[in-house]
């Protein structure tokens, strides 16, 4: 990552719960989401989230 990576504006959506933001120097705002969701997933296999899917309105 170069400096152009940290000048960025990251945040949560209150509404989803996703991370966005970040620019095309910028990983850590997709290396989270990707992280999150492998947490999920193993969450999941392990009984202690309960969903497994995503539903879209579209």
């Amino acid at each position: 990552m170069n400096d152009e990576g940290f000048n960025n504006q990251i945040g949560v959506d209150s509404k989803t719960g996703f991370v966005f933001g970040g620019n095309r120097w910028n990983c850590g705002t997709w290396i989270l989401c990707r992280t999150t969701v492998s947490w999920l997933i193993h969450m999941n296999k392990e009984n202690y989230y309960p969903y497994d899917s995503v539903e879209t309105s579209s």
